[in-house]
Order: structure tokens, then sequence, then C-alpha cells
């Protein structure tokens, strides 16, 4: 799923864990775990509009694939 896809390609530039990423959006904690084990089918609305404020970046980058690193990329 790119979404999730995305998460972790942040997480992996900025050098943080998911569990940092899941605090920093205030996501609950091991949502990332369950969206990449389909146990849940992917980030609610609710979800990506907390991953939107907490990175401050767009929720339609998050949906690209390829779409963070060009954001990260655009922040420095």
């Amino acid at each position: 799923m790119i979404i999730i896809d995305n998460i972790l390609r942040y997480c992996s530039i900025m050098d943080i864990s998911e569990t940092r990423f899941e605090s920093m959006c205030g996501l609950g904690n091991g949502n990332i775990q369950n969206w990449k084990r389909k146990k849940v089918r992917g980030p609610s609305m609710r979800s990506l509009e907390l991953i939107a404020e907490g990175t401050g970046i767009p929720i339609s980058t998050w949906t690209i694939k390829g779409g963070i690193d060009a954001a990260i990329r655009a922040k420095d």
C-alpha cells in the first residue's frame, strides 16, 4: 500500500522509529504494525489527517508513490 510505504520511507529518511512517528502524529501505539500486517485495512481518513498535521505534509502527498521524497526535499 502506497501510504504505508510512504510512512516507512518517511521514518527511514527522518531516522525515527515507527513508534516515534505514531507518537508525533497522535496515532495509537501499534497502528503502523497493524496496517503492515493488514490486520486493519489501512489508515482511516482521521489517521491521515493526524499524519498530515503531525508532519506538515498534505494528505495528498501521502497517497502518491514517491511523494514523500519530494515533500521532504522541498522542506529542506
